[in-house]
């Protein structure tokens, strides 16, 4: 009996799991930028993480991971295309984050919004590609402005 309910309790743990999003476990090195202004705004990792996204350079201003959704438009081509969108919970100043992108292949873009009481703040674009794993050849390239 003991064994029996062991391999139910395995069974029910792992239909538990929540499915893998086709973005987890990838960081994208980005470039980012202000609306409308030339100057690079800063650089940022974008991390898919279990179903949630996280902005290494917007957690210092209070905003935490976000779940994301996820959109796949072309998984048959030898560059993969995913939309994806993202809302940060409120930070301590009631402000948000709302991310969304294109990611063809191995490159990024998209738009970042800052938002309070529903109205943007601020607007921000993005750009640039996959951050090699450790010990890989490959240098990320991110396009310029």
């Amino acid at each position: 009996v003991f064994i029996l309910l062991m391999l139910c309790g395995a069974g029910i743990s792992y239909a538990q799991q929540k499915p893998k999003m086709p973005l987890d476990g990838r960081t994208y090195i980005v470039e980012i930028y202000l609306d409308g202004k030339e100057k690079k705004y800063a650089d940022d990792d974008l991390k898919f993480t279990n179903g949630k996204f996280k902005s290494v350079l917007f957690m210092d201003w209070g905003f935490s991971n976000g779940i994301y959704s996820c959109t796949p438009i072309d998984t048959t081509s030898e560059k993969k295309i995913y939309t994806f969108d993202c809302e940060t919970k409120p930070n301590d100043k009631g402000e948000i984050m709302i991310w969304s992108g294109t990611i063809t292949g191995d490159e990024i873009e998209g738009t970042a919004e800052l938002q309070k009481k529903g109205k943007t703040v601020k607007s921000y674009t993005f750009a640039g590609a996959l951050k090699p794993k450790p010990g890989s050849q490959k240098k990320p390239t991110t396009s310029t402005k």
